[in-house]
């Protein structure tokens, strides 16, 4: 057997590894984080401060917004049509994290996930002020 056309061979194999690990890795992934469910949208806004950016409503149920606590504080994914955005902004002073980071809240705290990107500066993680 040619030994040049194994080495070529070879190459494409290991090529097509390469590229489908990195289309992998750019796909799309899941961010772990929790949200709390209301028994009324005035619970909610008590908790995270008035706005469908902060609280959502669907099919009787109430949900704060998705949140994560990182470096000691507590940041929330504001809501845009029902839907998290993927830059997560400091919670509100009135959203009581302990400084373990469990949330002290009157609904009924869930772990959920949110979609997010992963191509570009926009799919990051990333934590506005």
């Amino acid at each position: 057997m040619n030994t040049q056309s194994t080495t070529k061979r070879s190459r494409r194999i290991s090529l097509a590894l390469i590229s489908s690990i990195a289309l992998i890795s750019c796909a799309e992934e899941e961010q772990r984080t929790s949200r709390a469910i209301y028994n009324s949208r005035a619970e909610c806004e008590q908790e995270w401060g008035v706005g469908d950016d902060k609280c959502y409503s669907s099919g009787g149920y109430h949900y704060g917004p998705h949140f994560i606590f990182f470096g000691g504080r507590g940041f929330y994914y504001p809501y845009a049509s029902g839907v998290a955005l993927n830059t997560a902004v400091q919670a509100p002073s009135t959203a009581n994290f302990s400084s373990s980071g469990s949330l002290s809240t009157r609904g009924v705290v869930s772990s959920t996930g949110i979609s997010r990107g992963g191509f570009g500066r926009s799919s990051g993680f990333g934590f506005g002020s």
